[in-house]
């Protein structure tokens, strides 16, 4: 953690807030100064036990402008997790980090295709899944497709919802009823052109 304190002492006021095993907790990315410090202090941290220093690191390389070292990174940590599972959330699996990554460089099909690995390995997600998939299909311009995942989407959250209303009332015995149909907001967008 020097180069936490070094940066400190060269940095006074920057926004960076400490240090966790896996490197930064928060640094304000605006500055050059602040990118290069955190992919400093990831680099130095990382443990390539822990799967959070890989995202750590990963992050810190797309904040420096480098997503073809954050990619290499998340296959390495996509390699470490196939091998050994990490206790990690959906939202923190390889799959999905590089799913969102061949998002934001516009490979929107390698991106669909990372979101359905991860869905795979996280099949009572399906639906949050598939709402970022209907974003990618949305950013791709491929509005229907987009709308009936959103709509899919909204489904199955108020069918697990309804689900989960029903285990409650098993569970404690006693009435709690449904409160009737949640209206889930479905975003449906025009069509382009072509006719998509």
């Amino acid at each position: 953690m020097a180069c936490f304190a070094r940066y400190q002492e060269l940095h006074p006021d920057d926004t960076v807030q400490g240090i966790s095993t896996s490197g930064p907790i928060y640094v304000d990315t605006s500055s050059e100064e602040s990118q290069q410090f955190w992919l400093l202090c990831a680099a130095q941290s990382f443990d390539p036990e822990n799967g959070f220093a890989y995202l750590n690191l990963a992050n810190a390389y797309l904040a420096h402008g480098s997503p073809d070292a954050a990619r290499e990174t998340l296959l390495a940590l996509k390699e470490m997790t196939d091998r050994e599972p990490f206790f990690m959330g959906y939202h923190d699996e390889a799959d999905f980090q590089l799913g969102w990554l061949e998002a934001d460089l516009g490979n929107f099909d390698t991106a669909l295709t990372w979101f359905d690995s991860c869905a795979r390995r996280w099949p009572e997600r399906q639906a949050e899944i598939d709402l970022f998939k209907g974003s990618v299909h949305h950013e791709a311009g491929r509005f229907r497709e987009a709308a009936k995942l959103y709509a899919s989407c909204a489904e199955k959250l108020e069918a697990d919802e309804r689900i989960a209303a029903e285990r409650l009332q098993a569970d404690a015995g006693a009435e709690i009823p449904f409160r009737g149909k949640r209206r889930w907001p479905i975003m449906t967008f025009g069509t382009d052109s072509a006719g998509a």
